[in-house]
Protein backbone atom coordinates (compact mmCIF):
# COMPACT_ATOMS: atom_id res chain seq x y z
CA UNK A 1 0.00 0.00 0.00
CA UNK A 2 3.09 2.61 0.84
CA UNK A 3 4.40 1.69 -2.82
CA UNK A 4 0.96 2.38 -3.66
CA UNK A 5 -0.37 -1.24 -4.87
CA UNK A 6 -3.41 -2.74 -3.19
CA UNK A 7 -3.69 -6.45 -4.00
CA UNK A 8 -6.35 -8.64 -2.90
CA UNK A 9 -4.77 -12.28 -1.40
CA UNK A 10 -1.68 -13.88 -1.17
CA UNK A 11 -2.93 -15.93 -4.59
CA UNK A 12 -2.33 -13.03 -6.62
CA UNK A 13 0.75 -12.31 -6.00
CA UNK A 14 2.35 -15.76 -6.67
CA UNK A 15 0.10 -15.55 -9.71
CA UNK A 16 0.91 -11.93 -11.21
CA UNK A 17 5.21 -13.44 -10.40
CA UNK A 18 4.63 -15.77 -13.35
CA UNK A 19 2.82 -13.55 -16.40
CA UNK A 20 4.29 -14.19 -19.55
CA UNK A 21 2.11 -11.45 -21.31
CA UNK A 22 0.49 -8.12 -20.63
CA UNK A 23 -2.24 -6.85 -22.42
CA UNK A 24 -3.55 -2.83 -22.12
CA UNK A 25 -6.57 -1.66 -22.62
CA UNK A 26 -5.74 1.53 -24.72
CA UNK A 27 -7.74 4.36 -23.44
CA UNK A 28 -7.46 5.69 -19.84
CA UNK A 29 -4.51 3.23 -19.43
CA UNK A 30 -1.60 3.53 -22.00
CA UNK A 31 -3.05 7.27 -23.19
CA UNK A 32 -4.19 10.07 -20.82
CA UNK A 33 -7.93 9.90 -21.37
CA UNK A 34 -8.96 13.07 -21.05
CA UNK A 35 -10.26 13.40 -24.49
CA UNK A 36 -11.74 16.46 -26.57
CA UNK A 37 -13.25 17.00 -29.74
CA UNK A 38 -10.98 17.78 -32.69
CA UNK A 39 -13.78 17.53 -35.74
CA UNK A 40 -17.12 17.14 -36.45
CA UNK A 41 -18.07 15.95 -39.70
CA UNK A 42 -22.12 16.58 -40.49
CA UNK A 43 -23.58 17.93 -43.82
CA UNK A 44 -27.56 17.46 -41.63
CA UNK A 45 -27.28 19.48 -38.95
CA UNK A 46 -24.33 22.28 -37.65
CA UNK A 47 -22.09 21.68 -34.39
CA UNK A 48 -24.06 23.02 -31.81
CA UNK A 49 -27.09 20.90 -32.60
CA UNK A 50 -24.75 17.62 -32.89
CA UNK A 51 -22.85 18.86 -29.48
CA UNK A 52 -26.32 19.01 -27.66
CA UNK A 53 -27.17 15.44 -28.89
CA UNK A 54 -24.00 14.21 -27.99
CA UNK A 55 -23.94 15.38 -24.27
CA UNK A 56 -27.65 13.99 -24.19
CA UNK A 57 -25.99 10.35 -24.97
CA UNK A 58 -22.46 10.47 -23.61
CA UNK A 59 -23.48 11.64 -19.90
CA UNK A 60 -25.64 8.64 -19.20
CA UNK A 61 -22.32 6.67 -19.68
CA UNK A 62 -19.07 6.24 -17.31
CA UNK A 63 -16.28 5.27 -20.40
CA UNK A 64 -13.44 7.22 -20.38
CA UNK A 65 -14.59 9.34 -23.66
CA UNK A 66 -17.90 9.96 -22.64
CA UNK A 67 -16.38 11.52 -19.24
CA UNK A 68 -14.06 13.99 -20.99
CA UNK A 69 -16.68 14.77 -23.47
CA UNK A 70 -19.80 15.50 -21.21
CA UNK A 71 -17.00 17.80 -19.33
CA UNK A 72 -16.11 19.62 -22.35
CA UNK A 73 -19.93 20.36 -23.28
CA UNK A 74 -21.43 20.56 -19.87
CA UNK A 75 -22.28 24.19 -20.71
CA UNK A 76 -24.35 23.10 -23.24
CA UNK A 77 -28.07 22.50 -23.12
CA UNK A 78 -28.22 18.51 -23.85
CA UNK A 79 -31.00 17.54 -26.69
CA UNK A 80 -33.93 15.90 -24.84
CA UNK A 81 -33.89 12.07 -25.36
CA UNK A 82 -35.33 9.58 -22.64
CA UNK A 83 -34.67 6.05 -22.30
CA UNK A 84 -30.67 6.44 -22.65
CA UNK A 85 -28.51 2.94 -21.90
CA UNK A 86 -25.42 1.89 -23.28
CA UNK A 87 -24.79 -1.71 -24.46
CA UNK A 88 -21.44 -3.24 -26.00
CA UNK A 89 -20.12 0.09 -26.47
CA UNK A 90 -22.98 1.75 -28.28
CA UNK A 91 -25.18 4.49 -26.73
CA UNK A 92 -28.96 4.93 -27.81
CA UNK A 93 -31.97 6.95 -26.65
CA UNK A 94 -35.04 7.94 -28.46
CA UNK A 95 -36.16 11.66 -28.14
CA UNK A 96 -40.41 12.50 -27.89
CA UNK A 97 -40.75 12.10 -31.98
CA UNK A 98 -39.97 8.54 -31.76
CA UNK A 99 -36.86 8.82 -33.13
CA UNK A 100 -33.86 6.86 -32.45
CA UNK A 101 -30.34 7.91 -31.90
CA UNK A 102 -27.31 5.52 -31.76
CA UNK A 103 -23.65 6.70 -30.87
CA UNK A 104 -20.95 4.36 -31.39
CA UNK A 105 -17.63 3.46 -33.29
CA UNK A 106 -17.30 2.31 -37.02
CA UNK A 107 -19.18 -0.70 -36.32
CA UNK A 108 -22.79 0.66 -35.92
CA UNK A 109 -22.20 2.55 -39.15
CA UNK A 110 -20.32 -0.13 -41.65
CA UNK A 111 -24.10 -0.90 -43.19
CA UNK A 112 -24.34 2.93 -44.29
CA UNK A 113 -20.41 3.88 -44.98
CA UNK A 114 -17.33 2.88 -45.92
CA UNK A 115 -15.43 5.84 -43.93
CA UNK A 116 -13.91 3.90 -41.47
CA UNK A 117 -11.75 7.14 -40.59
CA UNK A 118 -13.36 8.55 -38.12
CA UNK A 119 -13.67 7.89 -34.12
CA UNK A 120 -17.57 8.02 -33.09
CA UNK A 121 -20.43 7.93 -35.00
CA UNK A 122 -23.84 9.85 -34.44
CA UNK A 123 -26.99 7.43 -35.97
CA UNK A 124 -30.57 8.99 -36.40
CA UNK A 125 -32.90 6.42 -37.21
CA UNK A 126 -31.10 4.27 -40.21
CA UNK A 127 -29.33 8.04 -41.03
CA UNK A 128 -25.56 8.40 -40.30
CA UNK A 129 -26.08 12.11 -39.24
CA UNK A 130 -22.31 12.88 -38.30
CA UNK A 131 -18.99 11.42 -37.84
CA UNK A 132 -16.48 12.94 -34.79
CA UNK A 133 -13.10 13.03 -34.75
CA UNK A 134 -11.37 12.95 -30.83
CA UNK A 135 -7.84 13.15 -29.25
CA UNK A 136 -6.00 12.34 -26.39
CA UNK A 137 -2.43 12.24 -25.70
CA UNK A 138 -0.40 9.16 -24.39
CA UNK A 139 0.61 8.78 -20.68
CA UNK A 140 4.16 10.32 -19.73
CA UNK A 141 5.57 7.21 -18.72
CA UNK A 142 3.88 4.75 -21.16
CA UNK A 143 6.96 4.30 -22.73
CA UNK A 144 8.88 3.52 -20.09
CA UNK A 145 6.79 0.83 -18.73
CA UNK A 146 6.60 -1.07 -22.00
CA UNK A 147 10.38 -1.22 -22.41
CA UNK A 148 10.77 -2.32 -19.11
CA UNK A 149 8.11 -5.09 -19.80
CA UNK A 150 10.12 -6.31 -22.86
CA UNK A 151 13.75 -6.39 -20.58
CA UNK A 152 11.44 -8.36 -18.26
CA UNK A 153 10.35 -10.75 -20.91
CA UNK A 154 7.29 -9.87 -20.60
CA UNK A 155 5.14 -9.48 -24.27
CA UNK A 156 3.25 -6.01 -24.03
CA UNK A 157 -0.18 -6.26 -26.34
CA UNK A 158 -2.56 -3.71 -26.17
CA UNK A 159 -6.38 -3.92 -27.51
CA UNK A 160 -8.79 -1.25 -28.29
CA UNK A 161 -11.91 -0.25 -29.66
CA UNK A 162 -10.79 2.40 -31.56
CA UNK A 163 -9.98 3.03 -35.11
CA UNK A 164 -7.00 1.32 -36.82
CA UNK A 165 -5.05 4.05 -37.86
CA UNK A 166 -5.13 5.58 -34.17
CA UNK A 167 -3.91 2.33 -32.73
CA UNK A 168 -1.43 1.77 -35.13
CA UNK A 169 0.11 5.71 -33.82
CA UNK A 170 -0.46 4.76 -30.15
CA UNK A 171 1.56 1.29 -30.84
CA UNK A 172 4.17 2.70 -32.88
CA UNK A 173 5.04 5.08 -30.11
CA UNK A 174 5.21 2.66 -27.55
CA UNK A 175 7.31 0.40 -29.49
CA UNK A 176 4.58 -2.27 -29.25
CA UNK A 177 4.58 -4.98 -31.87
CA UNK A 178 1.15 -6.88 -31.14
CA UNK A 179 -2.40 -4.74 -31.16
CA UNK A 180 -5.66 -5.15 -32.06
CA UNK A 181 -8.16 -2.54 -33.16
CA UNK A 182 -11.91 -1.58 -33.04
CA UNK A 183 -12.35 -4.29 -30.84
CA UNK A 184 -16.10 -5.09 -29.08
CA UNK A 185 -16.12 -5.78 -25.06
CA UNK A 186 -16.74 -9.18 -26.36
CA UNK A 187 -14.01 -9.35 -28.83
CA UNK A 188 -11.65 -8.60 -26.02
CA UNK A 189 -12.92 -11.76 -24.04
CA UNK A 190 -12.78 -13.88 -27.67
CA UNK A 191 -8.96 -12.87 -27.79
CA UNK A 192 -7.89 -12.94 -23.96
CA UNK A 193 -9.31 -16.88 -24.29
CA UNK A 194 -7.09 -17.27 -26.89
CA UNK A 195 -4.50 -16.46 -25.61
CA UNK A 196 -4.83 -17.45 -21.81
CA UNK A 197 -4.93 -21.01 -23.81
CA UNK A 198 -1.10 -21.13 -23.50
CA UNK A 199 0.42 -18.50 -21.91
CA UNK A 200 -0.74 -17.01 -18.26
CA UNK A 201 -1.87 -13.27 -18.67
CA UNK A 202 -2.70 -9.83 -17.03
CA UNK A 203 -4.97 -7.43 -18.72
CA UNK A 204 -4.59 -3.86 -17.71
CA UNK A 205 -7.61 -1.35 -17.69
CA UNK A 206 -9.90 1.04 -16.58
CA UNK A 207 -13.09 1.45 -18.16
CA UNK A 208 -16.29 -0.45 -16.60
CA UNK A 209 -16.16 -2.23 -19.98
CA UNK A 210 -13.45 -3.77 -19.21
CA UNK A 211 -14.24 -5.21 -16.31
CA UNK A 212 -15.19 -8.82 -17.92
CA UNK A 213 -11.76 -8.67 -19.54
CA UNK A 214 -10.49 -8.23 -16.03
CA UNK A 215 -11.99 -10.86 -14.35
CA UNK A 216 -11.22 -12.98 -17.50
CA UNK A 217 -7.46 -12.70 -17.26
CA UNK A 218 -5.00 -14.69 -14.63
CA UNK A 219 -4.90 -11.33 -13.32
CA UNK A 220 -6.40 -8.19 -13.71
CA UNK A 221 -5.22 -4.98 -13.13
CA UNK A 222 -6.98 -1.62 -12.49
CA UNK A 223 -6.14 1.75 -11.99
CA UNK A 224 -7.39 3.29 -8.85
CA UNK A 225 -8.85 6.04 -11.10
CA UNK A 226 -11.25 3.34 -12.98
CA UNK A 227 -14.48 2.88 -12.81
CA UNK A 228 -15.86 1.37 -9.46
CA UNK A 229 -16.99 -1.97 -11.25
CA UNK A 230 -13.67 -1.85 -12.82
CA UNK A 231 -11.78 -2.15 -9.20
CA UNK A 232 -14.10 -4.57 -8.05
CA UNK A 233 -13.27 -6.91 -10.60
CA UNK A 234 -9.78 -6.64 -10.13
CA UNK A 235 -7.18 -8.31 -8.19
CA UNK A 236 -4.23 -5.71 -8.38
CA UNK A 237 -4.79 -1.70 -7.95
CA UNK A 238 -2.47 0.78 -8.89
CA UNK A 239 -3.02 3.92 -6.78
CA UNK A 240 -3.29 7.28 -8.29
CA UNK A 241 -3.81 6.38 -11.83
CA UNK A 242 -0.21 5.75 -11.74
CA UNK A 243 1.13 2.70 -14.67
CA UNK A 244 4.74 3.21 -13.44
CA UNK A 245 3.05 1.39 -10.11
CA UNK A 246 2.60 -2.36 -12.55
CA UNK A 247 6.45 -2.60 -12.99
CA UNK A 248 6.94 -2.23 -8.73
CA UNK A 249 4.34 -4.88 -8.19
CA UNK A 250 5.91 -7.38 -10.67
CA UNK A 251 9.19 -6.99 -9.09
CA UNK A 252 7.04 -7.14 -5.55
CA UNK A 253 5.57 -10.56 -6.56
CA UNK A 254 8.63 -11.95 -8.52
CA UNK A 255 10.69 -10.95 -5.14
CA UNK A 256 7.94 -12.42 -2.42
CA UNK A 257 7.55 -15.87 -4.59
CA UNK A 258 11.17 -15.84 -4.70
CA UNK A 259 11.74 -15.96 -0.81
CA UNK A 260 8.45 -17.95 -0.57
CA UNK A 261 10.52 -20.54 -2.68
CA UNK A 262 14.14 -19.80 -0.59
CA UNK A 263 11.70 -20.58 2.84
CA UNK A 264 10.74 -23.97 1.35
Amino acid sequence: AKAGILIKGGNTVEQFATIEKVVFDKTGTLTTGQFELKEIHSRKYDDEKIKSILLALEQHSSHPIARSLTSELVSLTPYQLKSVKERNGVISGHDHSGNIYKLGSFSIAKDITSNDSHDLYLIKNDTLIAMIDIQDGIKPNARQVIDTLKMMKIEPIMLSGDKEAVCASVARELGIQNYQSRMLPEEKLRFLDQLQSFSKIAFVGDGVNDAPALTKATVGVSLSTANQVAIDSAQIILLDGNLGHLLSSLLISRLTLRTIKQNL
